[in-house]
């Protein structure tokens, strides 16, 4: 099987059983909670498969590799390639800066220390336009 079967596999059948899983507590549960757990469905069956998955994942290297694959579809967990070099995710290096993030420069391209227009002020410095703040 392929990599990306075997991944989709691993992702489908520990959905089932979650999904199982919160079907039958549901058939459990006394009736003036079944109540209020009906509005709270689909948010309920999502954290029993989330809670399901966190559990069996972590048992995954602790059980017999027969019932790993009845929990998971596969006992092979899926391979993923290294990425080629610069290919990766970007970094916030290469993020470009927007202009208006960028410090501000003088005429002849040294840095200058002016703050944005009206931070100091806040501070009881003067604004920007001359006037005591």
């Amino acid at each position: 099987m392929s990599d990306r079967v075997v991944s989709l596999i691993r992702t489908v059948i520990p959905v089932w059983w979650g999904s199982i899983l919160a079907w039958l507590v549901s058939l459990g549960l006394p009736d003036g909670i079944a109540g209020a757990a009906a509005d709270l469905g689909p948010l309920l069956v999502g954290l029993t498969i989330a809670g399901w998955y966190a559990l069996a994942r972590w048992l995954e290297s602790r059980l017999p590799t027969w019932l790993v694959r009845v929990l998971f579809g596969s006992s092979r967990a899926p391979s993923y390639p290294a990425a080629p070099s610069g290919a990766g995710p970007a970094t916030p290096d290469a993020v470009p800066t927007p202009a208006a993030a960028q410090p501000a420069t003088a005429g002849n391209g040294a840095q200058t220390t002016d703050a944005a227009p009206g931070a100091d002020a806040a501070e009881g410095g003067s604004s920007t336009d001359g006037r005591a703040g």
